[in-house]
């Protein structure tokens, strides 16, 4: 039986993969499958990977196929296989050992939930949230995550819905990947996890946050720039363009002609 699968992306990072595989390895529970989707990296990540854990399955694209694109070559296979859950994760993060089997067990018990995520904590200050759930704001098309660099004294301890799970964990029912369909391709990277469940609330699928669940996230690891004690954040102007020209998208495709008046003027 295909339980849990799991989808990492990897673009020029395999010692960031190679991490996350070694944290879901060492979990109480494991998963069935792992498949690497290698976004045309031009370095020795494959070799890399691959020398240190044979079993994963590893995918490489002839082109950079974004985090939409790359990600659902994934999905794709593990559709193809029927698995039950399928955990879009990215690999810039390490799992706590029991988050695996958290996330399984509750969704066992609570077949009405479509798919769930964890408490995102920042690798490297692991006192401070960057996801506790998060409230998407449909009139806007604007996620807000809550607790976001809050130092976590247990104040997002809470089992709650939410209507927005983030593409950086994605814990998944496969049926539902299969009902809804997988990332639209055009946005590349960036807002595709908003306009994903967006189409998910339209089918009445409902998402669930669980503190238990815990996740450590190398927050935007490939921009980071490290000079002595301080990190210097440069945004690439890709990164800009992309995520300025994904919210039109997003725009466009929720909202009525008025709607788009109303926003502009707002």
């Amino acid at each position: 039986m295909n339980k849990v699968g799991v989808v990492l992306l990897n673009w020029n990072s395999a010692k960031l993969t190679i991490s996350c595989i070694e944290s879901l390895v060492s979990g109480t529970m494991k998963p069935d499958k792992m498949i690497v989707v290698d976004n045309a990296s031009t370095d020795d990540s494959i070799n890399e990977i691959a020398a240190g854990f044979p079993d994963v399955w590893i995918i490489k694209n002839k082109v950079n196929l974004g985090f939409s694109g790359g990600n659902n070559v994934g999905i794709r296979e593990l559709n193809r296989s029927q698995y039950d859950y399928i955990w879009v994760l990215n690999n810039d993060t390490e799992v706590d050992p029991e988050c695996l089997k958290i996330q399984y067990d509750f969704m066992e018990n609570a077949p009405d939930v479509a798919g769930c995520c964890g408490k995102i904590l920042h690798s490297d200050s692991r006192n401070t949230i960057w996801y506790a759930g998060a409230r998407l704001n449909r009139f806007k098309l604007r996620v807000f995550p809550i607790g976001m660099l809050e130092t976590d004294n247990g104040q997002h301890d809470l089992m709650q819905k939410t209507s927005f799970i983030t593409g950086c964990s994605m814990f998944v029912r496969g049926d539902v990947w299969r009902r809804i369909g997988m990332f639209d391709e055009k946005f590349f990277a960036y807002c595709e996890d908003i306009d994903w469940c967006l189409r998910a609330e339209k089918q009445n699928f409902e998402f669930r946050y669980l503190p238990e669940a815990v996740i450590y996230h190398k927050v935007s690891a490939s921009f980071g720039k490290t000079k002595g004690k301080q990190t210097i954040w440069k945004i690439p102007p890709l990164v800009i363009y992309l995520s300025e020209r994904n919210q039109l998208f997003l725009i466009k495709r929720w909202k009525s002609r008025f709607g788009l008046l109303v926003l502009y003027v707002l």
